[in-house]
């Protein structure tokens, strides 16, 4: 008998301890503070400002394809269960 009340000992004190480390774990942290810091503007120099009409606003010509786009007319079309539901037959 004298055996079995330490081992009762431990096994409650380690039954509180992870009840206690259960609950901390499902806290939820503090909101973040409300007040956000202002950010900081940077200011262009007066001279560095670009005009319109300047030669950095010309668009660019859009580039063309690096590779051709496969044919996709004549494959099968497979559902997400591997049923097969059809084949391309126009794109």
């Amino acid at each position: 008998m004298s055996t079995l009340k330490p081992l009762r000992l431990l096994g409650a004190a380690s039954a509180l301890s992870l009840f206690a480390l259960a609950a901390v774990a499902q806290t939820t942290p503090p909101a973040p503070s409300a007040e956000k810091p202002p950010l900081a503007k940077p200011e262009a120099a007066p001279g560095t400002q670009n005009m319109p009409g300047s030669a950095t606003d010309v668009p660019k010509a859009p580039k063309a394809a690096a590779a051709p786009t496969p044919q996709l007319v004549g494959l099968s079309a497979f559902s997400s269960d591997g049923n097969k539901t059809g084949d391309g037959r126009a794109v």
